[in-house]
């Protein structure tokens, strides 16, 4: 294999493990996003056992304050620059599960997009290492 292939090989593979990486941390944090919102859901669909009942509320940064949640029915939904909408239970349960629809389709999606880059990443270095088996029996 003549020196500019193998160096551009060489590249190439540098570059797929760079997106492998890439999508190794969009896949973590989308994964992130997904727990946090099966926590709301399984909290929202437990509201009328919390409800009237002590419970530890966080307050940012591993700090929580006991607290009693009074009234379940309306609850504040973030949608941007630090601005809630204050909306029902039932909406907010039904806007997080599209949520997570969403999620899923693109979890879906780079996993598959790994993959690719997986096997394109495995091909390539088996071109170069046998390249290299070869320029080593010369």
């Amino acid at each position: 294999m003549e020196q500019d292939a193998r160096e551009s090989l060489i590249q190439e593979l540098e570059y797929l493990k760079g997106v492998i990486e890439s999508y190794n941390d969009q896949i973590s944090r989308i994964g992130r996003v997904v727990d946090e919102i099966n926590l709301s859901l399984s909290v929202i669909g437990n509201r009328k056992s919390i409800e009237g009942n002590e419970t530890r509320v966080s307050i940012g940064y591993g700090v929580y304050v006991n607290a009693r949640i009074e009234n379940f029915d309306k609850l504040l939904l973030p949608i941007g620059s630090g601005i809630y909408r204050e909306d029902s239970a039932e909406n907010v349960e039904n806007r997080l599960k599209s949520e997570l629809q969403s999620l899923q389709a693109s979890m879906d999606s780079l996993l598959e997009k790994r993959k690719e880059s997986e096997n394109r990443y495995e091909t390539l270095l088996t071109v170069v290492q046998q390249a290299s088996a070869q320029n080593q029996k010369q």
